[in-house]
């Protein structure tokens, strides 16, 4: 699957993609679901969330490479036991949420994910996928939420709106459990507040009301 391939199968599954064309007519994912990623980051987290298998290309160039004889072959690298169970649960919620899709994340890819990115970056996308099945956004468009309406506050004519405040905190004690269908809502009660459609104290009703 190339990239541009990749594209469009995370927009299918409900993912913002946000990419540019290369002049050598490739492609380089920029951002995912609010995260940016730079350099080719953003392509290799694509293939992971997918569990992409290798090319056809690619696999019969790696079929070609043999042992030197008098060695033995190299075990593939140990997935660390907490991200491994962390895998398992998320494969495992996977199936159960999307039954007529192939698993997010494969162990090669994870193990591919370790080797490049390292274990911290790789346990962030591990749970960043769990989250997903779970219907929980992630962390960074919330927090980006947030950061929404904080620069709103700091705008007039809708600087220290108290019932707004009063959203935020409200969004932050939620966070860990904040749905991802709630963005959206949440956001279009945003821009009704900034064009002056609504005010300040109807938008909070509206989010409150969304989030419960």
């Amino acid at each position: 699957m190339n990239v541009i391939d990749l594209i469009k199968r995370l927009k299918e599954l409900g993912h913002e993609v946000k990419f540019f064309h290369r002049k050598d007519g490739g492609y380089v994912i920029t951002k995912i679901d609010g995260h940016t990623y730079s350099g080719k980051s953003g392509n290799k987290t694509a293939r992971l969330m997918l569990g992409e298998k290798l090319s056809e290309a690619r696999s019969v160039q790696l079929a070609r490479i043999r042992t030197p004889k008098g060695k033995r072959a190299v075990k593939q690298e140990a997935i660390p036991e907490e991200l491994e169970k962390m895998l398992k649960k998320t494969q495992r919620e996977w199936r159960k949420t999307h039954p007529d899709i192939r698993g997010t994340i494969s162990k090669r890819g994870l193990r591919y994910f370790l080797r490049e990115e390292g274990y911290e970056k790789a346990k962030a996308a591990l749970d960043k996928a769990w989250r997903y099945t779970q219907g929980y956004a992630y962390l960074e468009n919330v927090q980006f939420l947030i950061q929404r309406i904080q620069a709103d506050l700091y705008k007039k004519p809708f600087s220290d709106n108290p019932s707004m405040s009063a959203v935020i905190e409200r969004i932050r004690t939620k966070q860990l459990a904040f749905k991802e269908e709630w963005i959206q809502h949440c956001y279009d009660a945003l821009y009704e507040w900034e064009k002056g459609v609504i005010d300040g104290d109807e938008c909070a009703r509206r989010i409150m009301a969304i989030i419960g």
